[in-house]
């Protein structure tokens, strides 16, 4: 029993909400793009503009002033653990913020870009064996051709666009 409802297409349905769901909730966010990382990262920075000490926020966090140098050592390197900078923020009184976001473009536009690498390709394809059969596309066919297949492509959202 399906209530009438074609689960293939509720599913592309569901798809495309998340996606507006989530580019709604990213649009606020897209901006910190350009906010450049701290060379120090971001423990060893606040705590340096905050004037705390790093025995002062060892004890705050229950371990030594080496341990304190340690994480911003793998912090710095790129090693550090969620928990950990969670920990650091919150006996620094601040608040991690952890997301992501698409790098150069929204969500929608990320999305149209990886179905426009691979319709350029399928068409491409085609349109080199029709070259070869001496039936080339005209440029504006061939245009139209790839934007049908993009609108497809980011409606019907395969798992394969994220195979490049």
């Amino acid at each position: 029993f399906t209530f009438g409802y074609n689960f293939e297409t509720m599913d592309r349905q569901t798809r495309h909400l998340r996606v507006q769901q989530l580019s709604l909730q990213l649009d606020s966010l897209l901006a910190i793009r350009t906010l450049p990382l701290p060379g120090t990262g971001w423990i060893r920075t606040f705590r340096k503009t905050l004037g705390i000490s790093q025995e002062q926020l060892g004890k705050k966090m229950g371990v030594s002033k080496q341990s304190i140098n340690q994480l911003e050592q793998n912090e710095s390197d790129g090693l550090v653990r969620i928990s950990s900078l969670k920990a650091a923020a919150e006996a620094m009184d601040l608040e991690l913020c952890y997301f992501m976001v698409p790098k150069e473009a929204t969500l929608e536009e990320l999305i149209r870009s990886k179905a426009r690498a691979w319709a350029e390709e399928v068409v491409g394809r085609s349109h080199q064996t029709m070259v070869l059969e001496e039936q080339a596309l005209e440029l504006a066919r061939r245009d139209a051709a790839v934007e049908a297949l993009v609108d497809e492509l980011v409606y019907t959202m395969p798992k394969f666009l994220w195979d490049r």
